[in-house]
């Protein structure tokens, strides 16, 4: 893999330099923007399938976008989640033009470090663009904004308020600190029910264990770049979500095979009290199609001193034949009116446009949208490194071994920040 990578990042390098020796790219973001009828053709987007908001999206392009741009057309092609970011860094190296626009979670350092991206800098100036009004969740790198934000997701604490009921434990009053959360979840355990929906699989307990590593106040890397979860504060991360596991067995004991849609089904099954999520999963708990706890379902601000904030953003390949164009959609995709409109067509509740999270009538008719903005000071994302990608892949692996007694927690977190050290040595991000 570490050798495919290596030729992939050789190939893009190539790939660019022969771009660069070129004509100029076409509709430099430095000119006079165009009148929406001088745009025109097809707008080529990769965007992450599977959700509701993406069919929300879909709609409102075709009904709302080509009344606003009647000569663009939007071609939205839906790429599962665990094949898109690997898809972008192979359209990104092989110079193939095909898309035009991309959705991507965390690979922006490692696109834009290969020079991938077009920078949106001189766009945001050229048209005054409030790029203030956006949250940030990683939308810049080495000085240059390269994405607009779609989708701001949050860790928030979700429970299920008539099995609170059933417990004992007062639903107006969720738990505060893990001390709590771990007493409320031998409650839910003692009427009935698991305490909270978590997966121990593979390929998932990385944000988890950020996360709690957030809240207890903890770093992933410190300010050179050195990882340093294998800490005090990272022992005890892991242990608090493995000892709900091994130790209290508030979460079902299938879990060590559970992965992303199972821990979610664990919760909208009602099968659990309580499941720390993005805010997406209020609205599927709301949603009869996908949930047996319609009505049930509260959220609120997670607790802690942090919060893990990771979301997606809307990035211009450089490649792009119709740059201007595609940054006329970005903007359509970060006005406020229209991520209202989203949210009020059923999309999920995961705002970015601070006017929309900032709205009191919002927050009044969309709860999930108090409890972000509730905690929005408290937001971090993980480090912005070209290696974030592959160093979650890492800690979920050592971290699944941790979960299912193949190696201990202490050991588990030493191979993967060892691990991590090296991937950052590798490319330059960490010194030697």
């Amino acid at each position: 893999m570490k050798k495919l990578i290596a030729l992939l990042l050789a190939t893009a390098m190539l790939v660019f330099s022969s771009c660069a020796s070129g004509s100029a790219p076409a509709q430099a973001g430095n000119s006079a923007p165009a009148s929406p009828e001088e745009l025109s053709g097809t707008l080529t987007v990769m965007w992450l399938a599977g959700m509701t908001q993406t069919a929300v999206l879909k709609q409102m392009v075709e009904s709302d976008f080509t009344k606003l741009y009647p000569n663009l057309k939007i071609q939205m092609d839906e790429v599962p989640n665990n094949e898109i970011s690997q898809k972008a860094l192979l359209e990104a190296t092989s110079g193939a033009s095909v898309y035009d626009v991309v959705m991507q979670a965390g690979t922006l350092p490692q696109l834009a470090n290969i020079n991938a991206l077009e920078p949106l800098d001189s766009y945001i100036a050229r048209d005054s663009f409030d790029i203030s009004k956006m949250v940030d969740n990683g939308i810049s790198f080495k000085g240059n904004y390269y994405g607009i934000p779609v989708r701001y997701d949050s860790f928030l604490l979700h429970y299920n308020a008539t099995q609170f009921a059933e417990a004992g434990l007062d639903p107006d009053k969720p738990p505060t600190s893990w001390e709590e959360f771990e007493t409320y979840g031998k409650a839910l355990i003692n009427s009935g029910h698991y305490g909270v929906s978590r997966g121990y699989g593979n390929n998932i307990l990385a944000e988890a264990f950020v996360n709690t590593v957030y809240s207890l106040g903890g770093d992933i890397c410190d300010s050179s770049n050195n990882p340093v979860y294998n800490n005090e504060i990272g022992f005890k991360a892991l242990s608090i979500l493995i000892s709900e596991l091994t130790d209290t067995k508030i979460v079902d004991q299938a879990a060590t095979s559970w992965n992303y849609s199972e821990e979610i089904a664990g919760y909208l099954s009602g099968g659990t009290g309580m499941f720390i999520h993005y805010p997406a999963r209020y609205v599927d708990s709301n949603n009869p199609e996908k949930s047996a706890i319609v009505g049930q379902s509260r959220v609120t601000s997670m607790f802690g001193q942090n919060v893990l904030t990771k979301g997606s953003y809307a990035l211009i390949f450089k490649t792009s034949k119709n740059k201007d164009a595609s940054w006329e959609f970005l903007k359509w995709l970060a006005d406020a009116e229209v991520q209202k409109q989203v949210i009020k067509n059923g999309g999920d509740c995961n705002p970015t446009n601070l006017d929309v999270l900032n709205d009191p009538q919002m927050q009044a008719e969309y709860p999930v949208i108090a409890a972000i903005k509730g905690q929005f000071d408290r937001a971090r994302t993980w480090p912005l490194l070209t290696q974030t990608d592959a160093i979650g892949t890492n800690m979920n692996k050592y971290m699944n071994m941790a979960a299912t007694g193949a190696m201990g927690i202490q050991e588990a977190l030493d191979a993967s920040v060892a691990d991590a050290r090296q991937m950052l040595i590798d490319t330059g991000e960490l010194a030697e």
